[in-house]
């Protein structure tokens, strides 16, 4: 085999992680009475890359990965994460669906917030397709959300806001040495 062969691989693997759809989707539950969020990130809904449960301790959250892994996430750590590059900014919802099951305490409550949200929804994406939510009544004090999302985006638009991220930190270390040279 030539270089020449390798090198046109690599290009058309390059070419296909910028150009072609990856889809993104989060599967999620949440349980008021058992006080617990569980999740699961796959890519093309077949692979997972990660997953677990989610509760609550004194200052912050305990993100269990494994039996016996757990990631401690501090209230002070969400603030300074979210001022760094955010990989769900190049993210685009494709579709999103909510199933919420409930008692009659919370019936009223529920069903106005998925109606509010498919409005919204609606407006915003211009499609009533995007977001689907669903209530169902069942017997009990219960309060259980599923919720189902799916995002698509391609390497282009990371490497765009990778651009834009890497533009703006620029600009302020210039901003900053220009005020250190005159003052």
């Amino acid at each position: 085999m030539s270089r020449l062969f390798y090198i046109g691989i690599i290009l058309a693997i390059i070419l296909l992680f910028l150009f072609f759809p990856i889809f993104l989707s989060l599967s999620a539950h949440y349980d008021l009475n058992r006080k617990k969020f569980c999740f699961s990130l796959n890519v093309y809904k077949n692979i997972r890359l990660v997953g677990g449960y989610i509760s609550p301790y004194p200052k912050g959250v305990a993100v269990h990965i494994s039996d016996k892994k757990a990631v401690l996430v501090q209230y002070t750590e969400f603030e300074r994460e979210s001022k760094k590059f955010s990989f769900f900014k190049t993210l685009r919802l494709h579709r999103l669906h909510v199933m919420t099951e409930t008692g009659a305490d919370y019936l009223l409550g529920v069903y106005i917030l998925a109606m509010i949200a498919q409005i919204i929804s609606s407006i915003k994406t211009q499609s009533s397709r995007t977001m689907q939510t669903g209530v169902c009544l069942i017997n009990g004090d219960v309060l259980r959300i599923s919720a189902r999302a799916i995002w698509v985006f391609n390497g282009c638009t990371v490497l765009q806001e990778c651009k834009k991220v890497l533009k703006e930190k620029i600009d302020s270390l210039w901003k900053k040495k220009t005020r250190k040279s005159i003052g």
